[in-house]
């Protein structure tokens, strides 16, 4: 869990992710060029048929855009949505950035879980790029979502 002051349970999701009907699991990420964050990505992606099933949807943020390499043409063909935040600028003012000697500013690995209100369930934010929940975890956590919002 997190004690993050905007990126907690029982507060919105950030304004800037648009209005959202259904579970929301919404991946901060470094960039496409990290590959622990493609692997990432792609662990993620391999359940996509239980995401579908639990009426989830995957949204992946980052201040990188995706561009025409090899590597952003295999996540593009993830049944992900990738928002670009330009600059950093919501990541920053959500206080997940972090300034990458190479790369500016990036977000830490960043993890929410939300419900069909957009209202956040699970909030993990990591300190590098290896910290976050395992994918398994997220969807044990949205199964159990998904079985409350049935009831």
């Amino acid at each position: 869990m997190s004690d993050h002051p905007l990126l907690r349970p029982a507060q919105p999701l950030p304004a800037f992710l648009g209005k959202r009907d259904g579970i929301s699991v919404v991946l901060f990420f470094r960039g496409s060029w990290c590959p622990v964050c493609r692997n990432y990505l792609t662990r993620i992606a391999d359940h996509g048929d239980e995401w579908r099933g639990l009426g989830a949807s995957i949204i992946a943020v980052s201040s990188y855009a995706l561009n025409d390499s090899p590597d952003d043409a295999r996540l593009r063909a993830l049944d992900i949505e990738y928002v670009y935040d330009p600059d950093a600028v919501e990541i920053s003012r959500l206080g997940i950035d972090h300034l990458d000697d190479d790369h500016g500013s990036i977000a830490h690995p960043a993890v929410l879980i939300a419900d069909g209100q957009a209202i956040i369930r699970f909030a993990h934010i990591g300190l590098h790029p290896r910290d976050r929940p395992e994918p398994e975890a997220i969807l044990l956590a949205v199964r159990r979502l998904s079985e409350e919002s049935s009831h």
